[in-house]
């Protein structure tokens, strides 16, 4: 069995820059949280932005290859540089994949749109996501034994 190779450590550091990046205090006017709703392919994601605008953004060229964004998970989107109105397809880049959703939340620019299934504000659920049925009795059952 082949031995799998380490990365190199400036691979690593800039891992952890894409991943364990703080929140930041205040956010800039070009920058905002985004959910990723699928992986297009070439490095392309296609987020929801807070106001349920859905657009492409594409991953940093010293990220890709190395790192991908499963759907669901959130993503701060930097719009500078990439035409509002130009007829691009691409609407922003990637600047950091959001780990540790309730630091981030905390945050005063976290949107409400976003806050489903964590604060318990709404209890409705992602599309796609499914109920968990953890403790719950199986269908059919109502827990008492009638067999007398």
């Amino acid at each position: 069995m082949p031995r799998r190779r380490r990365p190199p450590p400036s691979l690593l550091t800039t891992l952890d820059t894409l991943t364990t990046t703080p929140p930041p205090a205040p956010l800039p006017a070009t920058q905002f949280i985004a959910r990723v709703l699928e992986n297009t392919g070439k490095h392309l994601y296609r987020v929801e932005s807070p106001d349920g605008q859905e657009f492409l953004v594409e991953l940093p060229k010293t990220y890709r290859s190395v790192v991908w964004v499963r759907r669901n998970r959130f993503v701060l989107v930097d719009t500078e540089g990439f035409g509002d109105g130009e007829g691009g397809k691409i609407g922003g880049e990637i600047k950091v994949v959001v780990r540790g959703e309730k630091g981030w939340m905390g945050m005063g620019y976290w949107p409400k749109h976003f806050t489903i299934g964590y604060e318990g504000e709404d209890d409705e659920m992602y599309e796609g996501q499914e109920e968990s049925v953890v403790g719950k009795m199986p269908p059919g059952s109502d827990g008492n034994d009638e067999s007398e």
